[in-house]
């Protein structure tokens, strides 16, 4: 909740333009569900997605 609240899809395209992955907790926005749906960001739905994540 409070990640979509201090987050915004521009924060993450500026995060993806300077080669940070957004890893995103949700799937509300559209841009959201374009970027996971084209593997450009990580969906975070549990604790071990993150565990594995800090693992790649």
């Amino acid at each position: 909740m409070y990640y979509a609240f201090c987050n915004n899809p521009s924060k993450d395209v500026t995060y993806i333009m300077n080669g940070i992955i957004p890893l995103i907790s949700h799937n509300i926005n559209n841009i959201y569900k374009e970027f996971i749906d084209n593997k450009i960001a990580i969906l975070i739905k549990t604790k071990n997605d993150i565990y594995n994540t800090l693992n790649l």
